[in-house]
């Protein structure tokens, strides 16, 4: 009777264990949007379309041999999985959670609600994403430990290039707004054809700041979730704009940099939504 009880113990002790495993993985290591559903696309409060980009292994940089010498070094970078916004961050998006009912906060030199926000700052657009986590988490759509930010320049060009290995994700003529055909101003997001994973935009409209530094090569980056340098004058900005010459310029693996405070009517961002580092 003692061995009986002895095994049972055992045998109970080994179930307990296996089930806290369990909750530790689900807990810790599967990505949840803000419903519960894991790896799902998923509608926030302001009706921002959020894509799920799974964690995984792209090629970056210039991969066709037709870049500028900072894309030049191609490299095998490793992302977590992360969610970004299906389109730029629009207009009434912008007025939805920058708005104080006091004065006009619509900083855009062409207006319209559907029109992609424009010259905003690096820092404009840091704040907006700081106050929509502050809005989401207080309505209970924001799992614990998400934020919104900027994407990174590797999670930009991942979804940007969605699984594609060319110059752009598409036919530039029927995926970007640029000098060809955008008759001297932005453009409604969304109303071009999406890369393959559901994304708009991506090529041309407005330039879309990103939260890395700049630096002129990608040598002695990590490859592994890459942030960029730790300090810098300028910060990236990808995805050419409205006023691009040519298709050229909206390439996936096309670099430019801005100074922090620059602001301008072709210079706008959409939001990433990651896991906070701090968690």
């Amino acid at each position: 009777m003692v061995r009986l009880r002895v095994v049972r113990k055992s045998v109970v002790s080994c179930v307990v264990c296996l089930a806290l495993v369990a909750f530790l993985f689900v807990t810790f290591f599967t990505d949840k949007n803000p419903g519960g559903q894991e790896r799902e696309n998923f509608l926030n409060g302001v009706g921002m379309e959020m894509i799920w980009v799974p964690p995984g292994e792209f090629r970056m940089g210039d991969l066709t041999g037709r870049g500028e010498v900072d894309e030049k070094a191609i490299r095998r970078v490793w992302l977590s999985g992360y969610y970004l916004s299906a389109t730029e961050v629009s207009q009434a998006q912008w007025r939805w959670v920058m708005d104080t009912g006091v004065i006009d906060v619509n900083p855009s030199a062409f207006k319209d609600g559907r029109l992609p926000v424009e010259n905003v700052s690096w820092d404009n657009a840091i704040e907006f994403c700081r106050r929509l986590t502050i809005s989401e988490r207080d309505t209970g759509r924001l799992p614990r430990g998400y934020v919104y930010t900027l994407p990174t320049e590797a999670q930009w060009e991942k979804a940007c290039r969605s699984g594609n290995e060319n110059d752009w994700a598409g036919d530039p003529a029927e995926m970007a707004w640029y000098s060809q055909n955008a008759r001297g101003s932005t453009c409604f997001v969304a109303e071009k054809k999406p890369t393959a994973w559901g994304f708009h935009d991506m090529h041309g409209n407005v330039w879309e700041w990103c939260r890395d530094w700049y630096q002129k090569s990608y040598d002695g980056l990590p490859v592994v979730d890459p942030v960029g340098p730790v300090h810098g004058k300028r910060r990236v900005t990808r995805g050419g704009a409205w006023s691009s010459e040519s298709a050229e310029g909206l390439r996936s693996s096309r670099r430019a940099r801005l100074v922090p405070p620059y602001r301008a009517n072709n210079v706008g961002f959409r939001a990433a939504l990651v896991r906070d580092a701090r968690h």
